[in-house]
């Protein structure tokens, strides 16, 4: 088994921050990699920058596509791959030039099937210093079993267990299809991805550098974030399918809390909830039967529900007209 990795970069209009993800990964300790950049018809001038590293560096290869999106793009990478192991990257983040080297390290002393690591946030106008040495310790990682992974992404909800920064072998990818929509692709796929895997290794080191931009934190709400709401039912499915169905409680409470805030948003912004959400209610009347009525240990809600709060919480679960005029008349929400 060779050890190269291939290094999945997705780029849509990401001129600005381009550069600097591409130098991050360029400059990595571990030189066995091959950066598969999949241009999502970019109009920004990104393409002709994805280009440009490819002419300067052999091990960039470069795919340009029409615009449909990261998870078509994704699927055109995983399409190419060539080599047994795999590291997703977002554009508009960088990385550590440990980060390949250590992912690598903990792989082959653990025989894990995913290697995650440790994430922290810069703002877009602070500088991010991707060359800075990292101290490694073997104490900095855990090893966890299918099982206790799937526990900690039910019942903790563990953002390090969903985000992008994370070694695979490639045949955890097999049958791996991410969904044509624009928001939410890894809350999509994880699930997917711990089922094809036995052992899942957590890293507490910070190697990965999550770019939050002004324009993201203040960016519009939009009606793809429906795709939260729907990721989460297919994780329900998946599991259940599967034999974690011991996590139901948890998982429509979640799945409830994601719905009822996208309906009040989208009511926020003039969009049509009531028609993104029918296809939904089905589990989210199984969602009130299995947490909402249960008044104790509900995933982020308080632990004890007034006959008001239920009532409301079931007329959101059958009728959305009907909830909105509960209230509106008892001025909830």
């Amino acid at each position: 088994m060779s050890n190269t990795i291939t290094v999945m970069v997705p780029v849509y209009n990401m001129k600005k921050y381009l550069r600097t993800c591409f130098d991050s990964i360029l400059a990595q300790t571990y030189k066995d990699f091959i950066l598969l950049v999949v241009d999502d018809g970019s109009d920004d001038g990104s393409a002709d920058i994805c280009d440009e590293y490819a002419a300067k560096d052999r091990r960039v290869k470069v795919i340009h596509t029409e615009n449909e999106g990261q998870g078509a793009a994704r699927n055109t990478a995983l399409k190419n791959i060539e080599t047994d192991y795999v590291v997703m990257i977002d554009s508009d983040d960088c990385v550590n030039i440990h980060l390949l080297e250590r992912l690598m390290d903990i792989m082959n002393e653990t025989g894990a099937d995913i290697v995650g690591t440790g994430y922290k946030d810069f703002l877009d106008d602070n500088e991010i210093d991707y060359n800075e040495s990292i101290t490694f310790d073997s104490s900095d990682y855990r090893i966890l079993s299918r099982d206790q992974a799937v526990e900690e992404l039910c019942l903790s909800y563990s953002a390090a267990l969903v985000t992008p920064q994370k070694l695979y072998k490639k045949a955890v990818l097999k049958g791996i299809s991410y969904p044509l929509i624009g928001v939410n692709i890894d809350e999509w796929a994880v699930h997917h991805l711990f089922m094809n895997a036995e052992n899942i290794v957590t890293n507490s080191e910070l190697m990965y550098y999550y770019r939050k931009s002004p324009e993201g934190m203040t960016r519009n709400f939009s009606a793809k974030k429906i795709s939260g709401v729907l990721a989460i039912i297919d994780r329900i499915e998946t599991l259940n399918k599967n034999g974690y169905n011991q996590y139901n409680k948890a998982l429509y409470s979640r799945l409830y809390s994601l719905a009822e805030n996208f309906y009040n948003k989208c009511k926020e912004n003039g969009i049509n909830g009531k028609k993104l959400l029918k296809p939904a209610l089905p589990e989210l009347r199984k969602g009130f039967n299995i947490s909402i009525k249960n008044r104790k240990d509900l995933y982020s809600r308080k632990d004890l529900y007034s006959r008001k709060d239920l009532v409301i919480e079931w007329m959101f679960s059958h009728n959305f007209m009907i909830y909105d005029i509960m209230c509106k008349v008892l001025k909830y929400r």
